[in-house]
């Protein structure tokens, strides 16, 4: 009997013990009014807890980068100055930036200053000394134009001047540098330099001297008259065309090649100084060539005004 009692206490005690733990996790557990459990839906959140939440996440972030920044900006600096710059730093050029197209270089522009400035000198017409004569003989070297230009200082009766005309007809206009003179002098139209433009480029075609003289014919040549010394004279006559000079013809007086038959007669050669391809003539026959071609007389504006 004792045994029974004992076991229906025990139960009762389970009982109990089991009853009273139900009750706890009840009342830890929310319900809805249907008596659910509240965790059965997913919470809401609400856009100000959003916002909170993400801002506390950036500061924490920033933090961190903040921390790190040093390091990371010591790994991507350029190890050296040639190191490439990243697209982020390559310059961008806009349309305004890069500007119209340059305008062509004045190249007879500069010829005629330089020119003008190497026959007025550096005293501009004080008493000349050696610095000056040096000044007129480096501007000569640069430019490289006739020696005529840098001697007009030793002989003051010289009218140098300078003309620029189409003398080809091609449509590109050449700078002719020359000399005006009394009517019927030797040096009335004589031309010292001549220069043209090809593919943008400045062309000397030729340069002259005292006795190395060029002249331009009526007929539309190119006359050369060369001087060496008593015993030899070449005259020469040359077509132009774009930059260039062609020999049509020419007729050599030279004693040395023969005394007694000095006159020689040459065509369509390379070169003045063909001696194969020379024919002897007569005076005569070398007089009526020289005289057909008729020399022109440009008027040069001068270089400086008088």
């Amino acid at each position: 009997m004792k045994n029974r009692i004992m076991i229906c206490v025990l139960c009762i005690c389970m009982l109990l013990t089991a009853s009273g733990c139900g009750i706890g996790v009840e009342d830890e557990v929310p319900s809805d009014d249907n008596g659910k459990p509240s965790n059965s839906e997913p919470s809401v959140i609400t856009e100000s807890e959003q916002e909170e939440s993400t801002v506390s996440d950036d500061d924490s972030d920033s933090d961190m980068t903040a921390s790190e920044g040093d390091t990371d900006a010591e790994s991507e600096k350029p190890s050296d100055d040639n190191s490439e710059p990243t697209n982020s730093e390559l310059p961008v050029i806009t349309e305004s930036e890069q500007g119209e197209p340059t305008e062509p270089r004045d190249y007879y522009g500069e010829l005629i200053a330089a020119a003008t400035e190497c026959i007025v000198g550096k005293n501009e017409g004080e008493t000349e000394d050696d610095e000056d004569y040096e000044f007129r003989y480096s501007i000569y070297e640069n430019y490289g134009f006739s020696y005529m230009i840098y001697l007009s200082s030793f002989y003051t009766s010289m009218k140098l001047g300078y003309l620029i005309e189409d003398i080809d007809g091609n449509g590109t206009e050449e700078l002719i540098f020359g000399q005006n003179d009394e009517s019927g002098s030797l040096w009335d139209g004589v031309i010292y330099d001549l220069y043209t433009i090809s593919d943008g480029e400045l062309v000397h075609v030729f340069s002259g001297l005292e006795k190395y003289r060029y002249y331009f014919c009526e007929n539309g040549l190119i006359a050369n008259e060369q001087e060496n010394g008593f015993a030899e004279s070449i005259y020469s006559y040359y077509s132009f065309e774009g930059a260039e000079l062609h020999l049509e013809e020419a007729v050599i007086f030279s004693e040395w090649d023969d005394i007694e038959n000095p006159w020689f007669y040459l065509t369509q050669s390379d070169s003045i100084y063909d001696t194969e391809n020379r024919e002897s003539v007569s005076e005569e026959q070398a007089r009526k060539i020289i005289e057909k071609y008729v020399y022109e007389h440009p008027v040069f504006t001068p270089f400086v005004e008088e």
